[in-house]
């Protein structure tokens, strides 16, 4: 038997917790490989355009990979 839906109760991320994200991929040394990292927008309360001008102007290549996700290398 299942238990009531549960509501959402994480909130929604910002830039903090993207630029953690993005200063943990790319501080890494990996071998082989360009570093990079991959976002879900609908887990932050950040506008793609947003994300994609302060990421250009911080050295950061921006891709829309569709499906609301978000590849930045």
């Amino acid at each position: 038997m299942l238990n009531p839906k549960p509501k959402p109760t994480k909130p929604l991320l910002g830039w903090n917790e993207l630029d953690d994200l993005l200063q943990a991929n790319f501080s890494k040394i990996v071998k082989e490989k360009s570093p990079s990292a991959t976002i879900n927008l609908n887990e932050y309360n950040l506008s793609f355009s947003e994300i994609e001008r302060e990421a250009i102007k911080n050295g950061y290549k921006v891709e829309n990979l569709g499906n609301d996700y978000v590849k930045f290398t």
